[in-house]
């Protein structure tokens, strides 16, 4: 039978209905897929986030058990200039690090050794493997990240107040007490005495287990918690690198029984000598231009005093005696507090004692009579900016009373008035700035650390070491690098820290 074959309305739909599931499989298969190559990306980006954490960390542990321990481990004397490189090394489970680099960076942008802070960026960088997706092919892909941490060479000028023993050479205990007040860091290597409510505003240590406990004891410590049984600061009986320095530029004098005096006049020191026991001899004299970095030492007694501007360190082999202030140009000529911005600097250093003279104007016999009421300082106080050193002795003051001395005022009490020192103290041994003979003798202390000294140090000045001759650091700045970008003069180069 012959015709023709009528489509039903049914079939149509049947048709448009599979056409329909073909798309909208389709739709969802590629959606599908999208979704999973989102999930591998999320899974592989979180893959990545975990490793670099992983590969930092890494990088941290190159810097400390390779590069900041083979620093530690080399002669403060021959810590390197330049570039070092280390091995890295693998760590099961976990991937490993590499280029461990220690770069001295003041050898990249020039100057003297000993006459600025020794900065030291060490950095390692981190790797870790990780599954890395292409396509339909899987493959590895190595995840590096840098650490970097920057440390500089301690220094003397460091610490607010430095002691190798706290016991006068009489074995007296001198005590921090009520009204002392410390700025800067601390340190002895002996036990520190404490009675009644000393402020201490920065890191307190010693080699000790205790402090000594006097009574009323009670110490504010608004800084960090003290630290005991730390190693102890090596403290040189001689002034190796000043002397060095000094003879370099011309500026060493010998001994040979003479006395000197330096008298600071701005950017200028003039200097006499004289036989010692003899009246000053004011024909034999000379100028010494002071810059950025000058260095003068004389083996002999040195007497000194006046106004400094430049940075300079002087020292002598001899007892020091400060004939009256000492004190940057544009320090407060009343307390000595110098503006940050100031780059006049000052050491004073001595292999024997820093003295106080007692002269009048540092306050001889009672302060012209008036003592503590005494208001002018043409006859009472002395002020003294410079970080002091005294490498065999004390930091103290002569003609104390003590009938032992020989010499004893008629003066009843002897009050010389106030040391306003704005600087730090590095002593062999404690010395008295204060006794209670004559009732009392001797200045009452007002000491303020200067801050700048913790970026720049008095020239040819002292490294501190521990008692096998090795650095210690103190630490400026850790974080991460740039990876890939090399390390440059700047040594700032730094996402974080």
């Amino acid at each position: 039978m012959n015709g023709i074959i009528a489509h039903t309305p049914a079939r149509r739909q049947g048709g448009f209905m599979l056409a329909t599931v073909m798309v909208l499989v389709t739709v969802l298969l590629a959606t599908g897929i999208a979704f999973m190559r989102w999930s591998v990306d999320e899974s592989t980006q979180s893959a990545e986030l975990v490793a670099a954490t992983q590969a930092y960390y890494l990088g941290q542990m190159g810097i400390v058990e390779k590069g900041f321990a083979w620093l530690r481990s080399i002669q403060a004397s021959q810590l390197p200039i330049g570039e070092t490189i280390l091995e890295g090394k693998r760590v099961d489970g976990y991937g490993y690090y590499e280029n461990v680099s220690i770069v001295y960076l003041p050898s990249q942008t020039g100057g003297d050794f000993w006459t600025q802070k020794r900065i030291f960026r060490i950095s390692a960088v981190g790797v870790v493997r990780i599954p890395f997706y292409t396509g339909r092919q899987s493959d590895y892909k190595n995840v590096r990240r840098k650490a970097v941490l920057y440390v500089e060479v301690r220094n003397f000028a460091d610490y607010m107040y430095l002691s190798d023993e706290e016991m006068t050479w009489f074995g007296d205990r001198i005590k921090f007490w009520h009204g002392d007040t410390l700025e800067g860091r601390v340190h002895s290597n002996s036990q520190i005495a404490i009675m009644q409510d000393p402020v201490f505003y920065d890191q307190v240590s010693t080699t000790e287990t205790d402090f000594w406990r006097g009574s009323g004891y009670n110490p504010q410590f608004r800084g960090p918690p003290p630290v005991f049984r730390v190693k102890a600061v090596e403290i040189p009986l001689v002034a190796e690198n000043l002397r060095a320095t000094a003879a370099q530029q011309g500026h060493s004098y010998p001994g040979g029984n003479m006395t000197y005096y330096a008298r600071f006049q701005g950017a200028t020191c003039k200097m006499w000598k004289w036989p010692t026991g003899t009246e000053i001899d004011s024909a034999d004299n000379w100028i010494v231009t002071l810059t950025e970095n000058t260095c003068i030492f004389v083996d002999a007694p040195l007497w000194m005093h006046g106004q400094v501007q430049g940075a300079v360190t002087i020292g002598s082999s001899e007892i020091v005696r400060l004939m009256d202030d000492i004190r940057y140009v544009d320090a407060n000529a009343r307390t000595g507090i110098t503006p940050y911005s100031s780059t006049n600097i000052m050491g004073i250093v001595s292999e024997r004692d820093v003295k106080i003279a007692n002269t009048v104007v540092n306050g001889r016999e009672n302060s012209n009579g008036l003592g503590l009421n005494q208001t002018n300082t043409a006859f009472t106080d002395i002020v003294i900016t410079a970080a002091i050193v005294a490498l065999g002795f004390s930091f103290t003051f002569e003609n104390q009373n003590d009938p032992d001395s020989g010499y004893v005022s008629s003066t009843i009490p002897d009050d010389r008035g106030q040391i306003w020192l704005f600087g730090s103290v590095t002593q062999m041994r404690r010395g008295y700035v204060h006794r209670s003979t004559n009732s009392s003798t001797g200045y009452l202390k007002k000491y303020k650390y200067d801050t700048r000294l913790l970026t720049k140090r008095p020239p040819c000045f002292f490294d501190v070491t521990d008692e096998e001759g090795h650095a210690l650091f103190n630490i400026v700045q850790w974080g991460q690098g740039m990876t890939d970008q090399a390390d440059d003069a700047r040594g700032n180069i730094v996402r974080y820290n």
